[in-house]
């Protein structure tokens, strides 16, 4: 079995991204199960996790990548911070209806949630993570970014 080096921003990420997505997963079988506890627990986790992520994207990555690349290719960060407004959201909404008890209705913001999430994360992987590192790369930086996301 191939085991994913993370000596590149793509890696980090993408890691992370299937960590959370595993958290996210579990606290759905919680909720479609009953147990509210349990989706949580869970969704606490992930709440913490993706917050987590989004701060080193937004605190580290996005001006990095803005630097490296220069003022116009500012785009992918610009609705990637819109979209993290939006996730945010969500996320606030799906644990304000968990404490609740998951009253009815509660699996409507989760799929929010989840479709969100995944198309976010696809745009990530596929633009804006291979882009930073390329253009870190092109700078000699990307070993002294990859260390800052590890430090975050």
């Amino acid at each position: 079995m191939h085991l994913m080096s993370t000596d590149s921003v793509t890696e980090i990420f993408s890691l992370d991204h299937r960590r959370l997505d595993a958290i996210l997963a579990d606290a759905k079988r919680g909720l479609a199960a009953g147990d509210i506890a349990q989706a949580s627990e869970r969704f606490s986790e992930f709440r913490s996790g993706l917050e987590r992520h989004i701060a080193v994207e937004e605190e580290v990555l996005f001006p990095a990548f803005e630097a490296l690349a220069g003022a116009a290719a500012a785009r992918p960060t610009e609705v990637m911070r819109r979209e993290h407004v939006e996730l945010r959201r969500l996320m606030a909404e799906v644990s304000d209806q968990l404490e609740r008890g998951g009253e009815p209705g509660h699996a409507t913001p989760f799929a929010a949630l989840t479709a969100l999430v995944y198309a976010h994360n696809g745009k990530e992987e596929r633009i804006l993570y291979p882009a930073t590192d390329a253009a870190a790369q092109r700078a000699d930086a990307l070993e002294a970014l990859v260390e800052r996301v590890r430090a975050f």
